[in-house]
């Protein structure tokens, strides 16, 4: 079983030294456990992919980072309407 609380530590440890990589892989873990647990529509899930979007850009991978962005953008799109 994950412990997201020591999970978490781990990643915010990670940003602080800005050791991206880590990061990105903790949280993708992070991610995917929260949408199979929460589901893909929990506010966690989408911070996490909102975060997992950020580390990508501080890699310099825009790709990836947009691609999450959009993600949670078109998620949230559906989840409050278009103008919440």
């Amino acid at each position: 079983m994950i412990k997201v609380d020591t999970l978490l530590k781990t990643i915010q440890d990670a940003v602080d030294s800005n050791d991206y990589d880590l990061a990105v892989y903790l949280t993708q873990q992070l991610y995917a456990f929260y949408k199979e647990t929460l589901g893909e529509n929990h506010s966690d899930t989408l911070s996490t992919l909102d975060d997992l979007s950020d580390y990508y850009d501080k890699l310099g991978d825009c790709n990836q980072a947009i691609q999450c962005g959009l993600q949670v953008y078109e998620i949230s799109e559906q989840i409050l309407g278009l103008h919440h």
